[in-house]
């Protein structure tokens, strides 16, 4: 299996992969020699600054619009996509809230 669409935020390790024929995403032109972000995982990845984002809008008008049953509890666990667990301190407080009501 060859891997493809390599990326970096260091810019000499891009060129270098490039020069040995390997795939890199995004493929780097004259004019645009940076993009801002890439996902990894499905998580987006901020390549310049170095940094992942994680949305949370959605849970936060979830929670708000309804009143809190152990169906709105649970709709909102099932919103959280976490592959890497970064957000597993949170989910674990969730996922124990959800085991006493």
């Amino acid at each position: 299996m060859k891997l493809r669409k390599w990326n970096s935020n260091d810019q000499t390790l891009m060129k270098t992969w490039e020069y040995e024929g390997l795939e890199t995403h995004p493929r780097h032109s004259e004019n645009n020699s940076r993009v801002q972000s890439s996902k990894v995982l499905g998580i987006p990845w901020n390549v310049i600054h170095d940094y992942f984002t994680i949305d949370v809008k959605g849970l936060i008008e979830l929670d708000t619009s309804k009143p809190v049953t152990k169906r709105i509890v649970l709709q909102s666990a099932g919103k959280i996509y976490d592959p890497v667990g970064f957000l597993s301190p949170y989910t674990i407080k969730l996922k124990c809230l959800l085991q006493e009501l």
